[in-house]
């Protein structure tokens, strides 16, 4: 069972919480195989956060796998924890957090996001 667990029986809710995560992170994985997202994107957003996540959920993937008889269930949460391992430095550059780092940011151009009313139907 999941690591963290171990020293408890887990919840239903904890599971389910997993399951979530997992899937989350499943869809994630296959838009950025399918070119939707690109990885340099996720691996500035949550690229830590991805790799974390499959660290503690490893051995509950391993073990959906082995009870459903599918190494299919959960395929591109790994791949895409294991792209970011290939491809993005694990360490962000930024001394402050990008809250303060960006503070003064500004878009290229407001022309390029039409307003409400200006938009097609």
């Amino acid at each position: 069972m999941i690591r963290l667990l171990r020293s408890s029986r887990p919840t239903p809710g904890l599971l389910s919480a997993a399951h979530a995560v997992g899937m989350i992170l499943e869809g994630l994985g296959y838009s950025v195989y399918a070119r939707v997202v690109p990885l340099r994107v996720v691996a500035d957003l949550m690229g830590g956060t991805v790799r974390l996540a499959w660290r503690k959920l490893q051995p509950y993937v391993d073990e959906e796998r082995q009870r459903s008889g599918s190494q299919k269930t959960f395929e591109w949460f790994p791949w895409l924890a294991g792209q970011l391992q290939r491809h993005s430095p694990g360490k962000t550059s930024l001394p402050v957090g990008a809250y303060e780092a960006y503070r003064d940011w500004k878009p290229l151009s407001t022309s390029t996001c039409p307003k409400p009313h200006e938009r097609r139907a």
